[in-house]
């Protein structure tokens, strides 16, 4: 956004996006869209440039926007340097900004918000302490705020408010931890497949035992003896009844 004069953001002349001074990992690009409709605030250094900007827009007509003011942001810093000690991960940490001095833009508008995967998850974390719920956000987008209301649905969920990139501090972490895990070669892969299925039963068995024993002429082993089909055909087929009654009134 263009401005006459001030101190913007970026230089002199401009005054830009809190979404455009950092970036998230794509995982949570829906999480942090959902959470934060701050990052469509400008950030400005001062309140005397929130002003110019305002006349600005005012004078051409152009729209309205929200300014955020680092510098009645200050008081934050002390508040944004103590360890969160709580589960779970915060948005705030899974952030890397472009200029440290712009890391208060995004505590200011996330503050202690947690993102989990998903909404049971959320749930856990929200309500693991009775007495000081927190806000917790899904990387699908619900949403469980501290004061006990829960959003979330939607045909496509918010996203896009901020740039990606590989994200930064504990998310920057948690992908070296995944590329350290160790790979599985080929000949374990092999050795596994065989174990499983020397743990597997023996259907062909199964299936003879079950014939064995379903057999009318048990206990021998062959479902397909002739006595067997001889009693099967006895008691399934009515010609054998009409056939010896026939023979009855013939003597």
């Amino acid at each position: 956004m263009q401005k006459k004069g001030g101190g913007g953001a970026r230089g002199g002349d401009a005054s830009v996006r809190n979404g455009d001074l950092g970036s998230i990992d794509a995982k949570d690009d829906v999480a942090v869209s959902t959470a934060c409709p701050q990052l469509n605030y400008y950030v400005v250094e001062t309140t005397a440039d929130a002003q110019k900007a305002v006349d600005y827009l005012r004078t051409k007509g152009v729209g309205v926007a929200t300014f955020l003011i680092l510098e009645k942001q200050r008081h934050l810093a002390s508040e944004m340097a103590v360890a969160f000690k709580a589960d779970g991960m915060r948005l705030f940490d899974l952030i890397a900004v472009s200029e440290e001095k712009y890391r208060v833009a995004f505590y200011y508008a996330l503050r202690n918000t947690l993102v989990a995967d998903s909404l049971d998850m959320a749930s856990k974390l929200a309500y693991a302490d009775r007495s000081r719920p927190q806000r917790v956000v899904t990387v699908k987008g619900e949403l469980i705020e501290a004061s006990g209301t829960m959003s979330g649905g939607g045909a496509k969920p918010m996203e896009g408010r901020m740039r990606l990139g590989a994200g930064g501090g504990k998310a920057a972490n948690r992908a070296a931890s995944s590329a350290d895990a160790p790979e599985v070669t080929k000949e374990q892969l092999v050795q596994m497949e065989k174990l499983i299925k020397d743990k597997e039963p023996d259907k062909s068995l199964a299936r003879r035992r079950s014939a064995w024993r379903s057999c009318p002429s048990a206990p021998y082993p062959s479902c397909r003896c002739p006595l067997s089909l001889a009693r099967a055909w006895w008691r399934s087929s009515r010609s054998a009844y009409l056939l010896l009654l026939f023979f009855l009134l013939k003597k």
